[in-house]
């Protein structure tokens, strides 16, 4: 067989594939294919059918080849496993052969290093170091059965008193305990984490929105993004507060911290002059003349008479005694925020368009919304007074209202009468004896605008005519006859019955009258609901 060296070395070798890989290495001497065992994963390979060898009979080993390229992260293990078993026989008086006997104990030194590995990777053992002697496992099979492997008291192997599926149950409702608990911390942390999230958010809101104090305007908030409307800052040129607006900064209602300093002074023998620190050691003296308050020993002077101020200084007119206590009174500026004049907020909020706006710039302050409310509630009383007055059926009349009076007093209205005469409802009874009864919300359609009369509306009324055998007569006062010019009557003497002569021409043109009686036009509107 091989003249081959068997070193002190491991006879295994374990890899982590990359994508696609196919050779893997072995270290140590095989004298056939077959003696090694190639894995991957926990799944034993086919020689031949999965993976071919290279360097059998090698003192430094070879290589195994996949057929198949391998997966990233497979853990590839090649050992060697040479069969536990002697081929060769020595005869009495045989020949003895060095190769013979070479490889002998080369297969004996590869079963012994196989054996050395299994026991140093596949068996609980003691350190040759470790104190104590364990002792063996006498225990029977069936004291065994279902037990665990435990270390007792002394630290020595032995078999537990309860049975393994007791202990399996209790580790796995610890297991499941401990589960449960690195979940709740798990939970617990990312709720501190979404705490802190939430702080930090809340923080970096205010950040942008209180900018501190700023030698110059801002024009970006503190992390360098656009300011928001509400953003304030301390201007130190002006010492005020400014807030940002949709127009830009402007000073609060109030930007002085106080609207009242005093400084007090203790007088020298004949001073005059007063300005600077006084006796607090703190405050300098600073005020806008002509809004101050002086005091000498408790009495208020006269500013102009008693003394004269400046923005810095009081300069009394005579000098004061030793020891007398002069306090100075300093109002500061109240400047009031941007608002609306009287006559803007007249013309914005009168007719009451601008409420839902005016209760939304307010939102959040109980006492301006209840205020409003009750403004709000007495405005609909109003209302609601006026609608009380106008019930329903009631009619209105206007010049001017073309549009449904709703947008005055409510309620619903609709428009009538029009190109018609409203008339009081009931009966009446005319100078000539005739009757009429009229009944409320109905519509008499006797009425035109033009008629034209028949015969039996005309007045009763004749015309003479001449007929035959007629005389006429003048200067007589009876029927035939004329008496004088101014009163002509053409009358007839003749029998009855005999036919004209003659008759009078028609007169006249048939048209119809006007029966429209002089009039002023107005809006009807009825309420009907």
């Amino acid at each position: 067989m091989a003249n081959i060296t068997v070193g002190d070395l491991t006879p295994r070798n374990q890899y982590t594939a990359t994508s696609g890989q196919t050779v893997f290495a072995y270290g140590f001497p095989i004298f056939a294919d077959s003696d090694l065992k190639v894995y991957i994963g926990s799944t034993l390979k086919t020689l031949t059918t999965d993976y071919t060898v290279s360097g059998a009979a090698s003192s430094s080993g070879g290589s195994v080849t996949l057929n198949s390229g391998a997966t990233t992260g497979d853990i590839v293990t090649i050992y060697r496993d040479v069969p536990v078993s002697r081929t060769s026989d020595y005869q009495t008086g045989g020949d003895l052969l060095a190769e013979t006997l070479n490889d002998d104990l080369d297969k004996l030194t590869m079963m012994v290093q196989q054996q050395e590995d299994r026991i140093d990777t596949s068996t609980l053992r003691f350190s040759q170091f470790t104190d104590g002697a364990p002792s063996e496992i006498t225990q029977s099979a069936t004291t065994r059965a279902g037990k665990a492997l435990i270390f007792d008291g002394s630290g020595n192997p032995t078999i537990s008193t309860d049975a393994y599926s007791d202990q399996l149950s209790s580790v796995t409702t610890q297991a499941t305990t401990a589960t449960q608990k690195a979940n709740d911390a798990s939970a617990s942390a990312v709720a501190a984490a979404a705490s802190a999230a939430s702080a930090a958010s809340v923080y970096d809101n205010f950040d942008d929105r209180y900018l501190g104090s700023k030698s110059t305007t801002p024009t970006t908030d503190n992390d360098g993004n656009a300011l928001v409307s509400g953003a304030m800052y301390w201007d130190e040129a002006s010492d005020k507060l400014r807030i940002y607006t949709t127009n830009g900064w402007i000073n609060s209602s109030s930007a002085t911290i106080g609207t009242l300093k005093k400084f007090n002074y203790t007088a020298t023998s004949s001073q005059t002059a007063f300005s600077g620190v006084d006796e607090g050691g703190v405050d300098t003296l600073a005020l806008t003349a002509g809004i101050e308050i002086v005091t000498l020993n408790g009495v208020v002077l006269e500013g102009g008479t008693d003394y004269t101020a400046t923005s810095t200084s009081i300069t009394l007119t005579s000098g004061a005694d030793a020891n007398d206590e002069l306090n100075v009174f300093a109002f500061a500026n109240f400047e009031v925020a941007n608002h609306y004049t009287k006559t803007e907020a007249d013309a914005r909020y009168a007719t009451g368009s601008e409420h839902s706006t005016l209760t939304a710039s307010v939102s959040g302050n109980t006492t301006s919304i209840s205020t409003i409310n009750n403004t709000l509630q007495s405005h609909d009383t109003k209302v609601n007074t006026l609608l009380a007055a106008w019930p329903v059926g009631s009619v209105y009349i206007s010049m001017t209202q073309s549009t449904s009076p709703a947008s005055l007093f409510g309620g619903t209205w609709s428009v009538i009468g029009q190109g018609e005469v409203l008339i009081g409802a009931g009966t009446n009874t005319d100078a000539s004896s005739n009757s009429k009864t009229f009944t409320v919300g109905t519509t008499d359609t006797e009425g035109e605008y033009k008629h034209e009369l028949t015969k039996a509306e005309m007045p009763s009324h004749y015309h003479h005519t001449v007929r035959a055998n007629a005389t006429v007569g003048f200067g007589s006062d009876t029927p035939g006859s004329v008496s004088g010019e101014a009163n002509r009557e053409l009358s007839e003497s003749s029998a009855e019955g005999s036919e004209p002569v003659s008759r009078s021409s028609n007169a006249g043109d048939g048209d119809s009258h006007n029966n429209l009686m002089p009039f002023l036009t107005a809006y009807f509107w009825r309420r009907t609901a």
